[in-house]
């Protein structure tokens, strides 16, 4: 249960725990840097010159037709990975390895396979547009001249292939030429024959810009006109039929007929228009306009309105004399328009017939004749190139494939190239500043100390009581007596708080017998103890501190007391309850130390003479702190909290852990023990505050402490 209750790590928190383990994170950078400096130490140190080579592609793109300027290697990547192959290649690294000065070297003196050693150490990379040969050895004076010897090999290698590569090209070139001439030569006398053969194409004229135009291409446009026109006769006849029908649609209906009518005036399409038709509207327009402005001043029964209103209807008799007529026009027009795109649909269609055969055949010569002719114009370029090429090679003795010019040669490093000490160290210290960072999150993660009151309260499942800051010297080196000798420091005012919670938590009378303790030793149980023994008596509380740590006592170190008779002097019956009762450094304070240390500490504390005197110290004192061993390492506290009214449970931050508390609480809860609750030890401050849980990093002057003391009096009193 307890690593459920451990809080995940936060964002928030990572740089207070980086600081918690600020010593592991140097410790992995100095490891890291140490192991750096080893391995600098112990590397063999390499040496590397390059050199520089200008690589220059010309001859082949003009043989093929394409740009004469010259093509650098860096507009084709995949010839310059051709030319590393090549760089690379037993034929170029032979001639090194064939060199008295290159195999008397150191580097290749254990080598069996030379140009294996070779290829081991090379290097090649591309510029923008040089070519950087680099040789790497661990022989001081030996890159260079290696270097410049394999630059040397590979000019030398172009060299060669330079000169058998003009020969070659032009005897293909020459082949290729006489294959072209044979070509062409066929190819004319096939046109030729099928020329005479094709009667239509028999005669031919030459247009203005000097194009042959054979006879069958005028007869062949010709049937290609009568075919357009008969398209748009086809068209014009589905126009019109449609046109006709809607007018039959509309005759019962003048007004939209007359609409549809001026649709196909906006589309071109004219209809005839009467004038005295055309007098009428007008007139019925301006009739209507007439009666509108006489319905504001005149009644329907004057004279006036009644003869105008007479006049609209005869114009209106009138004018539907005239739709009948325009539908009657319209109808006509539109039968007699279909029926001239039918007869013309006929007419072309049956020229097309007459004429559809020779057309056919006619084109059928045609294309094979243009086909003919293209193929032979074709020839006719490729081998006018050819015989260009030809001449441009032939006069230029020096075309090659490639230009190689050596512009840098290799020098000697006067400094080893690898290991470089800078890079290693600063990968060294990233690599051990990475590695600390995950280490100190990983220790945190699997750290179960508890370092806050949250944690503590939540491990546990007990309220917190009090939290006691870290003490230092300008508060006094005894932090058990505190409250005498520095009474308004913030450690005595964090005391004073958890005597409060502890009076004001408990109902009157059930806080008689404190049992103070700790999961293990050096949680400051004994420093809690006194200070809350000291805190009780200076509140007026009549208070007894037992020492009840009969394995390792403290409180007699702690106060200097010098007498023999103890706790275990009373219960094996060698020494009074007077003669082992000692007055106290402040007044309403008694003290019982541990006496001699006996042989069976839990069996005297299981005993009926320690219960019995526990009740005789309840009736005569007003609380009794019992100071007790550690829980987990012996059964002495529970065995005393059995006895006692509550228990209080003290843990040291950063260093009591999640399993040894909820251990030790389970101990106490298993034997009836009642627990109050915790307090938190030795809790850091940060800044003006305590960094867990609520507190004030500051005292009251002016004698605050005493009128606190006198104020949970008091309290302690009504309560």
């Amino acid at each position: 249960a307890y690593e459920d209750q451990k809080p995940p790590i936060q964002i928030s928190n990572l740089p207070a725990i980086l600081w918690r383990r600020l010593w592991l994170i140097a410790v992995v950078i100095v490891v890291c840097l140490a192991g750096g400096m080893v391995y600098l130490r112990q590397a063999t140190p390499m040496y590397q010159a390059t050199n520089k080579l200008f690589v220059a592609q010309i001859g082949r793109s003009e043989v093929l037709g394409e740009s004469p300027e010259t093509q650098t290697l860096g507009r084709a990547s995949n010839y310059r990975a051709t030319q590393i192959e090549i760089l690379q290649s037993p034929l170029v690294l032979k001639k090194v390895a064939e060199r008295a000065d290159i195999r008397a070297m150191k580097t290749f003196e254990k080598s069996s396979n030379l140009i294996a050693s070779l290829r081991l150490g090379l290097d090649a990379k591309f510029g923008a547009d040089d070519l950087n040969i680099s040789f790497e050895t661990p022989n001081l004076g030996e890159a260079a001249p290696i270097a410049n010897a394999v630059a040397d090999a590979y000019i030398a290698f172009s060299d060669e292939y330079k000169k058998s590569s003009s020969a070659e090209v032009i005897q293909i070139l020459q082949k290729e030429k006489q294959k072209l001439e044979d070509e062409m030569s066929e190819r004319l006398d096939t046109l030729t024959k099928f020329k005479m053969a094709s009667g239509g194409l028999s005669l031919a004229t030459k247009d203005k810009q000097g194009n042959t135009i054979l006879q069958g291409s005028t007869t062949l446009k010709q049937i290609d006109s009568f075919t357009e026109a008969m398209t748009q006769a086809q068209i014009a006849a589905i126009d019109g039929r449609a046109n006709l029908e809607t007018i039959k649609n509309l005759k019962s209906d003048p007004r939209r007929l007359r609409q549809y009518m001026e649709m196909q005036r906006a589309r071109g399409e004219a209809f005839a228009s009467d004038a005295d038709e055309i007098r009428l509207r007008n007139e019925l327009a301006m009739l209507y306009e007439s009666r509108h402005e006489m319905e504001s001043k005149l009644s329907p029964g004057h004279p006036r309105y009644q003869l105008v209103t007479e006049r609209i209807t005869r114009v209106e008799d009138e004018l539907g004399k005239y739709d009948v007529k325009f539908v009657e026009t319209q109808l006509a027009m539109a039968e007699e328009r279909y029926k001239a795109a039918d007869r013309r649909v006929l007419e072309l269609a049956e020229y097309i017939r007459a004429n559809g055969e020779d057309a056919k055949k006619l084109n059928t010569q045609m294309a094979q004749y243009e086909r003919l002719s293209a193929e032979m114009e074709q020839t006719k370029s490729r081998l006018e190139f050819l015989n260009g090429r030809i001449r441009e090679m032939s006069m230029s003795e020096g075309v090659r494939a490639m230009n190689v010019m050596l512009l840098e040669a290799a020098a000697e490093p006067i400094a080893p190239f690898s290991p470089n000490s800078g890079k290693v160290l600063k990968m060294a210290l990233a690599f051990g500043l990475i590695l600390g960072l995950m280490l100190a999150v990983m220790m945190e993660f699997v750290d179960d100390r508890m370092r806050s009151a949250d944690q503590m309260s939540a491990a546990t499942g007990l309220p917190v009581l009090g939290i006691i800051p870290e003490g230092n010297a300008a508060e006094g080196q005894n932090l058990a007596r505190m409250m005498e000798n520095d009474s308004d420091s913030s450690m005595a005012e964090a005391v004073r708080t958890f005597r409060t919670a502890v009076l004001f938590g408990t109902p009157e009378g059930q806080a008689k017998t404190i049992l103070i303790t700790s999961p293990t030793p050096g949680d400051g149980k004994s420093t809690i103890a006194s200070s809350l023994a000291e805190s009780l008596a200076q509140s007026g509380q009549k208070t007894l501190l037992l020492d009840a740590d009969l394995r390792k006592p403290r409180l007699k170190n702690i106060f200097g007391t010098q007498g023999e008779v103890g706790l275990s002097s009373i219960i094996t019956g060698r020494g009074s309850l007077e003669d082992a009762t000692v007055r106290g450094p402040v007044e309403n304070l008694d003290l019982i130390t541990s006496g001699p240390i006996p042989p069976n500490p839990a069996e005297l504390l299981n005993s009926q003479a320690f219960r019995k005197l526990l009740s005789t110290l309840s009736e005569k004192y007003d609380h009794i702190v019992v100071d007790a061993p550690p829980v987990l390492l012996v059964s002495d506290s529970r065995v005393l909290a059995a006895f006692c009214d509550c228990t209080i449970l003290v843990l040291r931050a950063d260093k009591c852990r999640q399993r040894l508390a909820s251990h030790a609480k389970e101990a106490l809860q298993g034997v009836g023990g009642r627990i109050l609750g915790i307090v938190v030890n030795a809790a850091p401050q940060r800044g003006n505050q305590y960094g867990y849980g609520n507190g004030y990093g500051y005292g009251y002057g002016g004698g605050y402490g005493k009128t606190a003391d006198k104020t949970a009096a008091t309290a302690s009193a009504n309560n």
